[in-house]
């Protein structure tokens, strides 16, 4: 799950999002399987 995440990050990277817009759309799509918020905003 992890190595999707990136992915996630990656392409939400270029489009531009903020990384708490990024980690709101990785909580609604992985749920409890979510990367903390401090890892989200480290990428």
């Amino acid at each position: 799950r992890t190595l999707e995440q990136r992915y996630a990050i990656k392409f939400c990277v270029k489009l531009q999002k903020t990384a708490k817009e990024t980690f709101d759309l990785l909580t609604q799509a992985f749920k409890n399987d979510c990367l903390s918020y401090s890892q989200v905003k480290k990428w």
